[in-house]
């Protein structure tokens, strides 16, 4: 098909909307391959229609569908995991894709209010999938959360950090992560090793982080996470004074161990049994049995430390356990959806509070790649942590850019304001 006749293809698939579905076979497109190549299929009430994309043919046929269908304000593309076609536009232009259509990703959408689906193959199941996500009761809350943190991530925010990249001093080369937006039930970002050279954030070993380093010389990273994030959003949602004044005191489990066990915190293995046995775990449903044979400890004295819980906290017991759950179905603060299964249904209570959470650190991720500008970038977005690159001479500025951006109130949740813990790297490690 030349120029001329491609053309008149798109035209006609224009002509065909006001409703065009657009994904990739394959969805994930490995940019870091010499010459990868995908089709871009088009699906209309009228038509299907596929155009196989290369590195010889990208800038041509980029430019004819950009013109007849991406900068067509008249068309809604309703897209599929399009990020990945964002991505690979930007490793191949240095430039984002110029988007002036109106686009709804439908699985974001879908994954939004719990539906997890392969990506529909005819228009009338998109047609039919596209009503029952506008018909949902999440509906308006997703179209706040997709116009400020999704429709951003999706369009420049990951597509930046797919292609930033660093460098494996180990096997010299350079790799790249890969990011899935909704790749949680709760959530977060989820990543996998999609690319012949990636890596992966989230499941880095001591000595992997210690190899991996800036792409670039007189470079530095910048590590970023929020202290005490989980029990901060919790504090938040439940509006329960006594924990938001204890995290205002200074180290939140050490804090806490004290008051329940009147004793100081004076080692880090207390410190840690609090964390990882006692305030987390029992919010989540952890019972005085699973409690006593984790921590090793008598029933009876399991059973009292979650009655203290309870009487200390009598707000946040009381929010988490009087939940509203209809028909098994959990919404949570932002309206996002999750199925509860049979004999699952205690883990509404992890969902009703990270779910919130990951929308938090989406949101900061959004401003964080925003409010970076030339000064750097970000590399990796690992959960309520952040990555960023840049040059040694600009650590200090840069550190305070971040600081200030991550710390400040979020617009999603009025009055959260989360303080980070900061380190500086010449590797992940």
């Amino acid at each position: 098909m030349n120029e001329v006749q491609l053309a008149c293809k798109l035209d006609q698939i224009a002509q065909s909307g006001p409703n065009i579905f657009v994904k990739l076979n394959p969805e994930i497109v490995d940019f870091t391959l010499i010459s990868p190549s995908f089709n871009l299929i088009f699906l209309t009430k009228d038509s299907e229609f596929n155009i196989e994309i290369n590195d010889e043919n990208f800038m041509e046929v980029l430019s004819l569908v950009k013109t007849a269908l991406f900068e067509n304000q008249n068309l809604l593309v309703i897209g599929w995991n399009l990020k990945n076609l964002f991505t690979y536009i930007l490793s191949k232009t240095n430039d984002n894709l110029e988007f002036t259509s109106k686009l709804l990703d439908l699985k974001l959408a879908e994954g939004f209010i719990g539906i997890r689906e392969r990506a529909p193959s005819k228009f009338a199941d998109v047609v039919k999938r596209l009503k029952i996500v506008l018909a949902d009761s999440s509906w308006t809350k997703f179209k706040n959360v997709y116009q400020k943190v999704y429709q951003p991530l999706m369009m420049n925010v990951i597509p930046k950090i797919e292609i930033e990249g660093v460098f494996n001093k180990e096997k010299r080369q350079i790799l790249f992560p890969y990011y899935e937006i909704e790749g949680q039930l709760g959530g977060r970002l989820t990543c996998q090793l999609a690319y012949a050279n990636c890596f992966n954030p989230h499941s880095l070993s001591e000595e992997e982080k210690s190899s991996l380093q800036p792409k670039g010389n007189e470079l530095t990273f910048l590590y970023f996470d929020y202290r005490f994030f989980e029990v901060c959003v919790l504090a938040w949602l439940s509006k329960d004074k006594v924990l938001g004044d204890l995290l205002e005191e200074g180290d939140f489990y050490k804090k806490l161990y004290t008051k329940l066990t009147l004793n100081e915190c004076d080692t880090d293995a207390k410190r840690a049994f609090c964390k990882d046995y006692l305030f987390l775990p029992i919010i989540y449903g952890q019972s005085a049995k699973t409690l006593a044979e984790r921590a090793n400890i008598n029933i009876l004295v399991a059973d009292k430390i979650i009655c203290r819980l309870h009487n200390m906290f009598v707000k946040l017991f009381d929010w988490v356990e009087t939940y509203k759950i209809e028909n098994d179905v959990c919404v949570d603060y932002i309206g996002r959806k999750r199925q509860l299964t049979i004999g699952e249904e205690y883990k509404y209570r992890n969902f009703i509070i990270q779910s919130p959470g990951a929308i938090f650190c989406l949101d900061k991720l959004v401003n964080l790649s925003n409010g970076l500008g030339h000064y750097g970038g970000v590399v990796a977005s690992i959960h309520d942590g952040y990555v960023v690159r840049c040059d040694d001479k600009q650590v200090e500025i840069v550190t305070s850019i971040c600081l200030k951006i991550l710390e400040a109130e979020s617009n999603l949740f009025p009055g959260l304001k989360l303080k980070t813990n900061y380190k500086i790297s010449k590797t992940l490690s």
